[in-house]
């Protein structure tokens, strides 16, 4: 994790131009943006607590405090046990008097209601726009990882094509063919890998069989995996030996 004091400092002046006392980010890619990681979202509550003016607090369960260890020094960090509310604790850290308060989309909506709760005098809002105004513009670093990502997953299809084969083989087996690949060409976690053969290909909702991909086939190939904090998608269509003229018109 690395705290990101430049782009906090940004979001407090737009929640100052728009009169935001204080903002309530959860575990997501927004946390992400400004610390330089995300925490467990789970019914174990993690908040960064963003006030308009001073400095931000993490709220964290004691459990997960070496999640956090990088940011000691960085950040306030504020550690609840499970003898006590973490509600409470995190109502503490808003501003005295705050009026307006803007919650993030991922935060739960029990967390919300509880914060409202304990926030009596303080209106809602969602301070999603705020971060996504801020996200939608990379910064030179951003852009270099998004290109080496890129180039990654280019050699991953080149390194499949090169060794793989799609006759005479499983969608599944396939599929942890190209998880190996993404995790050896550098990359942080697969979120999903999907190879759909031959007619499983027109659904949407097929996952993968044992189905063995036979002579003609088109198969769907849909993974995805993320990078430095960033998620690459990709999806393409080879096809196994010579393709029908029939679908490449469609194709086409």
């Amino acid at each position: 994790m690395q705290y990101r004091k430049a782009r906090i400092e940004a979001l407090q002046q737009r929640m100052r131009e728009r009169r935001l006392d204080v903002a309530f980010v959860s575990p997501s890619a927004d946390m992400e943006y400004l610390i330089g990681g995300r925490l467990p979202l789970t019914e174990r509550l993690n908040q960064l607590v963003i006030p308009a003016e001073g400095d931000c607090s993490l709220v964290v369960p004691k459990l997960q405090l070496p999640l956090v260890a990088e940011l000691r020094g960085d950040i306030d960090i504020q550690i609840w046990d499970e003898d006590i509310s973490p509600l409470d604790l995190v109502a503490r850290l808003a501003p005295k008097g705050a009026q307006r308060a803007a919650v993030d989309g991922h935060m739960w909506a029990t967390f919300v209601l509880g914060l409202q709760e304990r926030l009596p005098g303080a209106s809602f809002t969602d301070v999603s726009p705020l971060l996504s105004a801020a996200r939608i513009c990379k910064e030179d670093g951003e852009i270099d990882i998004l290109q080496e990502a890129a180039q990654r997953f280019d050699a991953i299809w080149t390194t499949f094509f090169e060794r793989g084969r799609l006759l005479g083989r499983s969608e599944y087996q396939i599929a942890n063919d190209i998880r190996d690949l993404i995790l050896e060409h550098g990359f942080d976690s697969v979120l999903w890998c999907e190879v759909d053969g031959g007619p499983n290909g027109a659904s949407p909702l097929h996952h993968g069989s044992q189905r063995v991909v036979e002579p003609g086939d088109p198969v769907v190939i849909d993974f995805a995996a993320s990078y430095k904090g960033y998620v690459m998608d990709t999806c393409r269509t080879p096809v196994a030996g010579e393709a029908d003229p029939e679908f490449v018109a469609i194709y086409d």
